[in-house]
């Protein structure tokens, strides 16, 4: 029997490591060469990744929630395309933003998920 990837927990994860500010989360959640693309932002790897999207807005999100549209998995890949919602705040000005996203992982050698592209759009 396939064991497929735990793609409710690894979700939570995600929503967790934002909503706790958790950068060192955040990045272990990425393979090294990890793609992201985020409107105008591209990263190609996970030191791009820190540096361009999770330091700049780690301790501006606030109330991620994830709701699920599509998933799939198998042994070593896993998808998961849903809508977001987040609060922002950016020196006391405070902005609630909706979009959608896909995000893939893969089961390294050491029998851990992670991701290896995110593809975010907001609206």
């Amino acid at each position: 029997m396939m064991k497929k990837a735990p793609i409710d927990n690894l979700i939570a994860n995600w929503e967790n490591n934002w909503n706790q500010h958790d950068a060192q989360g955040l990045k272990n959640m990425f393979l090294e060469d990890a793609l992201l693309i985020e409107n105008d932002i591209i990263c190609k790897s996970i030191q791009e990744l820190d540096e361009k999207w999770i330091q700049p807005n780690v301790n501006h999100v606030k109330g991620l929630k994830a709701t699920k549209m599509q998933e799939w998995s198998t042994e070593s890949r896993a998808g998961y395309t849903g809508t977001y919602e987040v609060e922002v705040t950016i020196d006391s000005v405070s902005n609630e933003l909706k979009g959608v996203f896909t995000v893939t992982w893969m089961k390294t050698e050491q029998e851990e998920w992670k991701i290896s592209s995110a593809m975010i759009h907001a609206f």
